[in-house]
């Protein structure tokens, strides 16, 4: 296949991308076809979903992460580092789909849960869900450093389970995480359960389906959205930054939420502004909010007096002891809709919790971990009795989702600090010039 220069930037992404990917497969393999019967065997080409290092090109984070682990001694997968260093794999075998679960778990590039093989056509059918070119940075990703290209998201969305039209939210959550404001580096080296939230705001939500009402932390059948977005973004932190749990994340006990964690504002049932619009954002743009969870507690109550309670214990320990970073709290719309009745904004709500969930001095002190010194930052408040869970009320994000049931339920995130950056980082989904097509409703 012989093209000019003039036929290679006229010809589309699309194509583009297309007669790379058949290039870089056939180039390998002397022009054999990409899936064959060899007796009963049959041949996958499948992407290698690692992260290549920033600082060392042709070095895959998984060669630094087998330097520790042979080092210190560490336990890791019985296969690590042990791949070609390239971005495709021949796979033969009689049970491919089998086979690649099996060959990528002991390589360490799942999450213990069965993956979808990064083939050849399925990557290069996610990358229909954007039109930024496959080679683009997106970001570096913590802790390892390795370099996540919108191809290699991709890559890591299919193993996800996730469809093409997700891709944009899959990003935009790269470009979050990835931000020095969220400090991803302590978030997966740090001996404490914390992961990231996501919280999806504007009308990509309702295009996408991404789960606001019942059951929106999952799990069931109207929350694919939800599962595969937020287990794609597990993948990319796992594969591309290297957070493989013992060696690297050195979280103790982990959480649920590590496997994933997103979910929509219910917009339609917040009486106040949605989360994207109090960050200045236009009603019409979609985002992607991140935020460092360490736990998620669910309340009931009628009014704010369990949460409150809830909020000013020790499970806030963290956040109060440096006086740093913001936690999350979700109103179901039951609540929401009958403070609003009764006059109160979203500052008003954030204001009350910020002053009466605080943290008692006598709590403070009969805890072990940080010790009973009081923070620097909290003695002002100290004198008078308790300590607040977060420097100022806008430190709490406030947002609105689950059922339109009657029943006052909520839920509260504790945040985790370590005075880097104040871990919320809210971007704006890019989306592609072709949306409607992706969406299938480019004939409407």
């Amino acid at each position: 296949m012989l093209l000019t220069i003039e036929e290679v930037i006229t010809m589309g992404k699309e194509k583009f991308i297309t007669v790379m990917l058949l290039l870089t497969a056939l180039i390998g393999t002397g022009g054999r076809p990409l899936l064959a019967e060899a007796g009963p065997k049959q041949t996958l080409w499948v992407f290698n979903p690692s992260g290549e290092s920033e600082s060392a090109p042709g070095i895959f984070v998984d060669d630094l992460i087998k330097n520790v682990m042979i080092s210190q001694h560490l336990p890791g997968p019985t296969l690590a580092g042990q791949f070609p260093h390239q971005r495709l794999e021949i796979i033969e075998a009689e049970k491919p789909f089998e086979a690649v679960n099996e060959l990528f778990y002991k390589r360490g590039w799942t999450d213990g849960l069965p993956i979808i093989p990064p083939t050849l056509e399925r990557v290069n059918e996610m990358l229909r869900g954007t039109d930024r070119f496959p080679t683009e940075l997106v970001g570096v990703i913590e802790p390892m450093k390795g370099k996540a290209t919108v191809e290699k998201i991709a890559i890591n969305a299919v193993m996800a389970g996730a469809r093409p039209e997700y891709l944009a939210v899959i990003i935009t959550a790269v470009e979050a995480i990835a931000d020095p404001d969220f400090d991803l580096y302590g978030v997966q080296t740090t001996d404490e359960s914390v992961t990231p939230l996501l919280i999806i705001n504007g009308p990509v939500a309702k295009d996408l389906n991404i789960n606001y009402g019942f059951g929106a932390l999952g799990p069931g059948w109207q929350s694919q959205p939800n599962a595969t977005i937020g287990r794609a973004i597990r993948l990319v932190i796992n594969n591309i930054g290297g957070a493989w749990p013992g060696t690297i994340s050195l979280s103790g006990i982990g959480q649920p939420g590590k496997y994933t964690l997103c979910l929509a504002e219910n917009e339609g049932a917040n009486p106040w502004k949605p989360l994207h619009v109090e960050l200045g954002y236009d009603r019409e743009s979609s985002t992607v909010t991140a935020l460092r969870a360490e736990s998620v507690y669910n309340v009931f109550g009628e009014d704010l007096a369990e949460l409150v309670s809830v909020m000013g214990s020790l499970g806030s320990r963290m956040s109060a002891s440096r006086g740093g970073g913001c936690v999350g709290v979700l109103l179901g719309p039951y609540t929401a809709k009958a403070l609003a009745e009764k006059g109160w904004t979203k500052d008003d709500v954030k204001r009350y919790l910020w002053e009466q969930g605080r943290i008692p001095i006598s709590e403070w002190k009969t805890q072990s971990l940080i010790g009973k010194t009081i923070p620097e930052w909290a003695k002002q408040y100290a004198e008078k009795g308790s300590i607040p869970v977060v420097a100022k009320p806008d430190d709490i994000v406030l947002f609105v989702a689950g059922s339109g049931l009657p029943i006052p339920q909520h839920v509260y995130f504790p945040t985790w600090v370590q005075n880097i950056g104040p871990g919320k980082v809210t971007k704006e989904v890019k989306i592609p010039a072709n949306w409607k097509k992706i969406l299938g409703k480019d004939k409407e």
